[in-house]
């Protein structure tokens, strides 16, 4: 599962669409790679929380949970 500590660079590796829903949400997914989500979250304005049901759903397969 995929956590807020995780880095972005881990969450990029799971492939395309997670790179893709990464950059939709804000995330830097060029120099900020080795942040954690919740640190670039909190530097972007990012609501972790949501990010994260959006990242999870993905990961369950259900594709990209516009919520």
């Amino acid at each position: 599962m995929i956590t807020p500590e995780d880095s972005v660079d881990s969450v990029l590796r799971l492939g395309p669409a997670y790179a893709k829903l990464l950059g939709e949400l804000g995330f830097d997914t060029c120099c900020g790679g080795h942040r954690s989500l919740s640190s670039d979250a909190q530097e972007h304005g990012i609501e972790i929380s949501k990010a994260l049901a959006r990242l999870r759903a993905l990961e369950a397969g259900q594709g990209d949970a516009d919520q």
